[in-house]
């Protein structure tokens, strides 16, 4: 591991701190944030690896409980994120060509000129369209769902990927069995005054987390898992009573490394059957 760590540092594309290398020709892309692939806007460097970002394209990974550097994927402290003051005054000396109409334009300045710039709208209107390599009959993919981070049914944690949402969980709501949806149970006709210690507004009380509602099975403190639901086979309005504890024996693996999403649940089986067949 020490080894690798060095291997990666050794590699680390830090900014220069003279002149700019590479000329005005590859400027613009030497100054480029590695997330959104524009020039920096209000950068930010992580302390332990150095590498740079935009702060507003660094911010859903320091919304996570162990943040990795989105470039060498390296821990890091959310603490030792610092503004990128050297990278600021550099974007505001260096100049570099439009891509569309070839004006020099300061670094610092260059996102607004582009917006504006009709020799830039015109190559972005002229953009081919996706067609598919070959003729098929399924439609284009849209409206894809996030299958790589999930959001906590407890409290609203976000961009937990599967195995940051079982350690969140486990770590911080393993003594709350059930959601907490709101101050009360939403169920038509469960009179349940109970309301969860930490609730937002305020409210004490014993907890949703020990109500037993007479029509527990639909009761909305039970949840649906964020996991399953967006799985192709997901089933979104299956809700599990035990949410902790289908997370611990259900979500020990990431379907990532075994799943192909692009095949049904048939073809999946089918695919599997020859492999077990060949194998014996």
């Amino acid at each position: 591991m020490a080894m690798f760590r060095s291997l990666v540092a050794s590699a680390q594309q830090r900014q220069p701190a003279g002149g700019p290398a590479g000329g005005d020709s590859g400027l613009e892309a030497q100054y480029s944030c590695p997330i959104c692939l524009e020039v920096y806007h209000r950068p930010v460097a992580i302390g332990s690896c150095g590498h740079t970002f935009c702060g507003e394209c660094l911010q859903p990974c320091l919304q996570v409980p162990s943040p990795l550097c989105p470039l060498c994927r390296l821990p890091f402290d959310p603490k030792k994120v610092d503004k990128a003051t050297h990278v600021e005054k550099q974007l505001s000396s260096y100049k570099a060509p439009c891509r569309g109409c070839s004006k020099k334009v300061t670094l610092a300045k260059m996102r607004v000129h582009i917006s504006s710039c009709m020799k830039v709208q015109e190559q972005m209107a002229n953009c081919p369209k996706f067609v598919p390599v070959v003729p098929t009959s399924q439609p284009i993919p849209s409206a894809i769902p996030n299958r790589s981070t999930f959001t906590c049914p407890y409290c609203g944690a976000r961009n937990l990927d599967q195995q940051e949402l079982v350690k969140h969980c486990v770590d911080n709501h393993r003594s709350d069995p059930n959601r907490v949806v709101s101050a009360r149970c939403q169920l038509p006709g469960c009179l349940s005054p109970t309301v969860h210690p930490q609730c937002p507004l305020g409210t004490p009380g014993r907890g949703l987390a020990s109500h037993a509602c007479s029509a527990s099975p639909q009761c909305p403190l039970f949840q649906v898992c964020p996991i399953c639901s967006a799985m192709p086979w997901g089933d979104p309005s299956y809700k599990s009573a035990n949410f902790l504890q289908h997370l611990l024996h259900r979500h020990k693996f990431s379907y990532d490394t075994f799943v192909d999403y692009s095949i049904d649940e048939e073809a999946a089986f089918q695919a599997a059957l020859a492999l077990s067949l060949s194998e014996n």
